[in-house]
């Protein structure tokens, strides 16, 4: 059965006029033989450390995952050369690129699109004994500091300050507040819907 850890808590704290200092949450799914590393972030010495504590070899990730391409998520990716790369639509091996229709390679987890926040973004769903995690991306994500309100209403008004399309967004929201029961935003703690 599938497992998913949090590796690293995803955060966005504001640095006065200069800008932000980011990372996304960073998680780990074991699927059988394999291990995803989703959305690796920024972080690196925080990646390894969770890495270390969850006892998992940076060498052995399969594949890594990315919600989207903002470089607060997917920046690391090239620290795990021998890892294949997924998106929303396509795997890239190497210099070989193909399409994956909606499925991690293999696995019983599915890719869904979630576009607002970008017009690509995607989530990754992944079936476990305790229930169905969304790992997010910012279809859902909040500033450090800010009361993470995780009631529906709230959830589905939240401001995404450079979404893309708010209309898609909120779709987005919808879709997963109905299909999962754990959601990993993509900056702050994970919540049960």
């Amino acid at each position: 059965m599938n497992e998913v850890t949090v590796l690293v808590e995803g955060y966005l704290k504001t640095r006065g006029s200069s800008g932000y200092e980011e990372c996304s949450s960073a998680v780990l799914v074991e699927s059988g033989y394999k291990r995803i590393l989703c959305d690796p972030g920024t972080d690196y010495d925080l990646l390894m450390k969770g890495l270390k504590k969850a006892d998992k070899n940076p060498e052995k990730i399969a594949y890594i995952f990315l919600t989207h391409h903002h470089i607060d998520h997917c920046y690391l990716m090239a620290r795990f050369p021998d890892a294949r790369v997924i998106d929303s639509k396509q795997m890239y091996d190497y210099r070989i690129v193909s399409e994956h229709n909606g499925k991690m390679p293999g696995e019983d987890l599915e890719i869904v699109l979630t576009p607002g926040h970008t017009k690509d973004h995607s989530s990754l769903m992944v079936p476990t004994k305790k229930g169905v995690y969304a790992i997010a991306g910012d279809v859902f994500y909040w500033i450090a500091d800010v009361d993470q309100k995780t009631d529906r209403r709230s959830l589905l008004q939240k401001e995404d300050y450079v979404a893309e399309n708010k209309r898609e967004l909120r779709k987005s929201r919808k879709k997963l507040l109905k299909v999962a029961d754990f959601i990993i935003p993509g900056h702050g703690k994970m919540f049960e819907v």
